[in-house]
């Protein structure tokens, strides 16, 4: 498997009395866990005050990279998106069980598998990931704050932007809605070399493209604990966190011979080409031809290269996890970079599969006409398990839940459930999805 290096760490910074950051990994330990999960990074910050927000930061690490590898059969991207939904319906159910009505316990994350040689980012809110290919820096995920719909509205200039009032109002968290909607990419094809940036708003509120690039050089620690520095010699107004992810190897030229060598070599091997051919027309009896009896020449090609690419993935995390969230500006809601010379790609923001108020029917291509499949289904509001049975016709024995909870009594609004052998088509009309690729029930 390529090489993978990866360090990551968070920082309380110099205004604040508490961390409510809160970073993490799950990286494999043998092959066949990184052919069925790749290695999952992760950036949460804490919104709430008075420690609500660490709690929430902690619990959506901790619980993602728990159950990630739980669910295997799931395509990464999807395992995200419906685990980030989980998580947020367990914080908004402790925020009603434990804290004051108008208090909410909620976090934004940002999430990045490297799978397969692709790699896709689920995020909710303002924490960021980056794409640095050689000297372009590709944002992959769009702030869901109020700043940067004004500024994507053209309301509002990012020069406006960073003295606005509004920048620490976020549109869309982790916590504080029933239900939330992922903001899922595409998948992204990795070049050897490449750099994974993951970080919360401590460090962009300060950095631009151009910090960013001129920071990425030297081992994955040395950028962290750069861009950290960096944010701090800028105020540290935030918590800070940061993880660097580099991706294979870049092709390493290989060292060549200096002159003085090159022409010995060359010298040498002339000199035994020419014994060689007199050595054969001695023996075969024949006079040597008026241009073999001349001084010959001959000059071979000295240009090795080689590629050095490790089988193993190696991180070094540093610091206690911890958390905390401020929306900064602008991010065009869509952007285009080249993976290949020949290509450009446009990753713009997905919102399929998982159903939606706006879209009850999800977008799922290739559907099998008459076939009986596991079919996904989040919870609304009030539903019992024996009304969903009912509905998708099937018996309740046929269900189980994502948490892996086998009580069926206490299911709840916004979880996921498994429904087992049921028609294909049932399972969209009545607002479950299938997921890719579909396993099909015999």
């Amino acid at each position: 498997m390529p090489a993978i290096e990866a360090h990551w760490a968070t920082h309380i910074g110099r205004k604040r009395t508490n961390n409510e950051d809160a970073v993490g990994a799950l990286e494999p330990r043998t092959r066949q866990e990184f052919r069925q999960n790749g290695a999952l990074y992760v950036v949460a910050d804490g919104l709430g005050g008075f420690q609500f927000g660490e709690r929430a930061s902690q619990y959506a690490v901790q619980t993602l990279l728990k159950e990630y590898p739980k669910f295997p059969q799931l395509p990464p991207g999807e395992r995200l998106k419906m685990l980030i939904q989980r998580i947020n319906a367990d914080l908004y159910a402790i925020a009603q069980r434990e804290l004051k009505e108008g208090e909410h316990m909620a976090t934004t994350i940002v999430a990045a598998v490297v799978h397969q040689g692709r790699l896709q980012v689920a995020h909710v809110g303002d924490s960021r990931a980056y794409l640095i290919r050689g000297t372009e820096v590709y944002q992959l995920t769009a702030d869901h704050s109020v700043i940067a719909e004004l500024i994507r509205s053209g309301k509002l200039t990012e020069e406006e932007a960073r003295g606005s009032k509004l920048r620490n109002r976020l549109t869309r968290s982790v916590g504080t809605r029933p239900r939330i909607e992922v903001e899922l990419s595409q998948p992204i094809p990795l070049r050897a070399g490449d750099v994974i940036l993951l970080c919360s708003d401590g460090l962009t509120q300060y950095a631009s493209s151009e910090d960013l690039l001129s920071s990425v050089h030297g081992e994955p620690k040395e950028i962290v604990e750069r861009l950290i520095a960096f944010a701090n010699q800028q105020g540290g107004s935030d918590n800070i966190s940061v993880i660097t992810v580099r991706y294979g190897k870049p092709f390493t030229q290989g060292v060549s011979l200096p002159r003085w060598a090159q022409a010995g070599l060359i010298t040498g091997l002339s000199s035994l080409l020419a014994l060689l051919c007199t050595l054969v027309w001695w023996l075969s009896g024949a006079s040597l031809p008026g241009w073999m009896a001349a001084t010959s020449t001959f000059t071979p090609s000295l240009s090795p290269t080689w590629t050095v690419v490790l089988p193993t993935v190696t991180s070094t995390p540093s610091s206690t996890p911890t958390f905390s969230a401020t929306p900064t500006a602008t991010v065009p809601p869509t952007f285009t970079f080249t993976p290949e010379p020949t290509l450009t790609l446009s990753l713009s923001p997905s919102f399929t599969l998982i159903p939606t108020a706006n879209s009850p029917t999800p977008a799922v291509s290739n559907t099998p006409e008459i076939t009986f499949v596991t079919c996904a289904y989040i919870v609304k509001p009030k539903e019992t398990a024996i009304q969903i049975a009912k509905r998708f016709g099937v018996p309740q024995k046929n269900i189980t839940r994502a948490s892996g909870n086998k009580n069926l009594n206490l299911i709840y609004a916004g979880e996921t459930l498994f429904l087992h052998e049921v028609n294909s088509r049932v399972c969209i009309q009545e607002g479950g999805f299938i997921p890719y690729p579909a396993s099909i029930d015999n």
